[in-house]
Order: structure tokens, then sequence, then C-alpha cells
């Protein structure tokens, strides 16, 4: 039955350390077995295997046990799969072999479905337009909006107060500045700077040393 399904979530960074003291206890029979007979595996930020080549291999047979198992395993990253540089290419082959989706941040909408079902599992209360407020500057991902939700009731119930918008643009405005500049990488800025001074991005970079680049490239 689905009760007596081995289900496993757990970090890349975790998994390492697992991974370590197994090997420093000379526990990896135990380590094998709790791994290569799950039936899902969870785990996220695979990108932190990178350089971590012990791991990689330890993985590579626990990615083949699991297949022979039909067990259902997800991965997660930062990045596309092309982009994951330092991978074993045996491994990097068995990730290839899955349905690969691009999970983008919640809409607005969604973000305040979240932070509404939140406060209902923690029979909480916060003011529609707090609610409203977070939803709107919030952008980045659900784990901000949590510590948002966290951060807002921990104040009003400490201090005794009720919550207001003037509060939460008071205490949220770090976490509303840092999420509301994450979509801006060092392409967007060429562009934008390369746009502004009227010039092609790849001149940005070059090695020409013309005057017109001068000023371009210390704004930049």
């Amino acid at each position: 039955s689905d009760k007596d399904l081995k289900i496993h979530f757990i970090s890349t960074e975790n998994l390492l350390n697992e991974f370590t003291k197994a090997l420093r206890t000379q526990q990896m029979e135990s380590f094998k077995k709790i791994y290569r007979n799950l039936d899902v595996l969870l785990l996220d930020d695979i990108h932190f295997l990178i350089g971590k080549e012990g791991l990689q291999e330890e993985l590579f047979y626990t990615f083949e046990a699991l297949n022979q198992r039909h067990a259902q395993m997800v991965f997660t990253c930062d990045r596309p799969l092309s982009q994951l540089k330092g991978i074993e290419e045996r491994l990097h082959s068995r990730f290839s072999r899955g349905t690969p989706m691009d999970l983008q941040p919640p809409n607005y909408e969604t973000r305040k479905a979240i932070i509404q079902k939140k406060l209902e599992l923690e029979n909480k209360y916060m003011p529609n337009d707090v609610i409203d407020y977070i939803a709107k500057n919030v952008q980045s991902n659900v784990r901000d909006l949590e510590s948002c939700i966290i951060t807002m009731i921990s104040y009003s119930e400490l201090l005794n107060k009720p919550l207001t918008v003037e509060i939460a643009h008071q205490r949220l405005k770090d976490t509303i500045s840092q999420s509301n500049t994450d979509d801006i990488s060092v392409e967007t800025i060429k562009k934008i700077v390369a746009d502004h001074y009227n010039i092609d991005v790849k001149e940005l970079t070059s090695k020409s040393r013309k005057s017109k680049l001068v000023t371009p490239r210390f704004v930049a």
C-alpha cells in the first residue's frame, strides 16, 4: 500500500554529510541499504555534486539500483542540466533520461493563495491588505514568502500589535529589496548599458581599447 512506501527527501549537501560520516564510521553498507531500497528519492540542489567525485560515484550506483526497482526519482537544480558542468558523464546521462521541468516563481495569485493557506494551517491571522502587500512585493520564491509570514506573525505576537502595511514595509524592506533584484543578471546589465551607450554587447567584453568603451565598461 502507499503507506508502506519508503520516501526520502534530502538536500545534496546533507546527503554528502551522511555519505562522509558513513565512510568515516565504516557504515557504508547501512548507507547503501537505506538509499538503494527506496521507492521515492527526492534530491534537492544537485549542483552541489560538482567536484564531489566520491558522492557522484555512489549516487550513480544508487540511481542504477533504484532504476531497477522502478523507483521514482526527482532531482532539483538551480540551472538547466546543459549548464551542469563538473558532473561525471555517466551520471549526467542518467539525469538526462528524465523529464526536465522549468519551475518558475509563482505568480501573484498563487503567492497570495500560498500565504492564505500557510496562515490557515498555522491558525494565524493577517489583515488582507498585509497579505496583499507581501504577495505583490515578494516575488522570488516560496521560502521567502514563508520567511515573511514568520517575521510578521512573530513581531505581532511578541509586541502584541496588530499588523499593518506600514509595519510590513518597515519589517520586510530587506527581504523585499532582495526579492525584487533577484532577476537582474550580468547579461541584463550588459544589455542595458550597451543599449544606453549605443554600442554592441560584445564590445563590452572585447579586447578593444577604443575610448568610447571606457565609460560603458566602467558603468557595467
